[in-house]
């Protein structure tokens, strides 16, 4: 997470695995950390990752049709991108997992 930290990162970040975006509390009176907080640190505008463990069928099948969504003009916005595609997901508990961090943007329009 340190060399994370030292890059100037231009894009967004979507973290796919189980637990990509949990944050951990080392201590009663310090802010939790996560490998979110590395690419934010790191420049990155928004990171999309998972709070908890998920089922893999499902991740798949949502990150086709999300990338699909938002990278060929369906949505512009990550936020509303990410919300019109929680419904993809066939258990709720991975839809609740999913969170994303930093900035609200939107893709440039072509």
């Amino acid at each position: 997470s340190d060399e994370i930290k030292k890059l100037k990162i231009r894009s967004v970040p979507i973290l796919l695995g189980c637990r990509s975006a949990e944050l951990t509390r080392y201590g009663r009176s310090l802010d939790p950390l996560g490998i979110t907080q590395s690419y934010l640190v790191g420049s990155s505008p928004a990171i999309a990752g998972f709070l908890w463990p998920i089922t893999d069928a499902d991740v798949d099948q949502w990150t086709i049709k999300f990338l699909d969504y938002w990278l060929n003009g369906g949505e512009t916005n990550l936020l509303q991108a990410v919300a019109d595609k929680r419904s993809v997901f066939r258990h709720f508990v991975n839809s609740a997992g999913l969170v994303v961090n930093g900035f609200p943007i939107s893709l440039k329009e072509k």
